[in-house]
């Protein structure tokens, strides 16, 4: 199967508050990416942090929360940066506010570190500097196709957007850019996956693929235990006070 080369820094303004270790900054090693038939998708790309909180620990993720709330995803738009840093800009109704000044019917801006761009959007947020490099990558591609393939950002531990989400937001604010952004990404988003039932990300992932929730052995008994647990509303709120 042909394969991709891609290579990208991504600076993640979004995450001042959940400081990333090394100064902010998430280098993405060049890795073989294989080409995908998914919705015209030919590339998969992936974010790595490390933070300097527990992100595991939602009490902590909880206690570097400006504001949580309960809301609805009701519009998103997919947005790709200078030197192809791509993310999703959630437009999210306010159902309920469990912390913070937001009120109940507000829509929100949330920045979500996933998404979808066309390679011609990926290339040509690219510097004069890096463009023709990058650009090697996709040296077979015509223009037309160009315009008509994607890249797809997607964690492990996140989903991607859809209009209709629920789900709990634990949130800081990005001054520069007007808009809320997930305390430590994936970590800060509890998905309701049935009626007052919330997982953390990472599970939720897994549920929504029809995976089973599974160990894994960079995470301790209290991570995992964590991760794999579900939520009610009401027990977040009791976390919160």
């Amino acid at each position: 199967m042909k394969r991709i080369i891609v290579t990208m820094l991504v600076l993640l303004i979004f995450l001042t508050s959940c400081t990333l270790k090394s100064n902010e900054q998430v280098q993405i090693e060049k890795k073989e990416i294989e080409l995908s038939t998914e919705k015209n998708v030919i590339a998969t790309m992936g974010t790595e942090a490390e933070y300097d909180i527990d992100a595991y620990d939602l009490d902590v993720v909880i206690e570097h929360s400006d504001q949580i709330i309960y809301g609805e995803v009701t519009s998103m738009e997919y947005i790709v940066r200078e030197n192809g840093v791509g993310y999703t800009k959630e437009q999210v109704t306010v159902k309920e506010v469990l912390k913070g000044d937001i009120e109940v019917g507000d829509v929100i801006p949330v920045m979500k570190m996933t998404g979808y761009f066309t390679v011609k959007e990926y290339l040509d947020s690219h510097s004069d500097v890096l463009y023709e490099s990058t650009k090697s990558s996709f040296k077979d591609m015509t223009e037309n196709e160009m315009k008509t393939s994607y890249i797809k950002i997607e964690n492990e531990n996140d989903i991607l957007s859809e209009v209709g989400q629920l789900g709990i937001y634990f949130l800081g604010f990005v001054e520069a850019e007007k808009s809320y952004f997930r305390v430590c990404g994936g970590y800060g988003e509890l998905l309701e996956t049935g009626k007052d039932t919330f997982y953390r990300m990472e599970s939720a992932k897994e549920m929504i693929e029809g995976d089973e929730l599974r160990s894994r052995s960079t995470q301790s008994i209290e991570e995992e235990s964590a991760m794999v647990t579900p939520y009610s509303l009401e027990e977040i709120e009791n976390k919160i006070q």
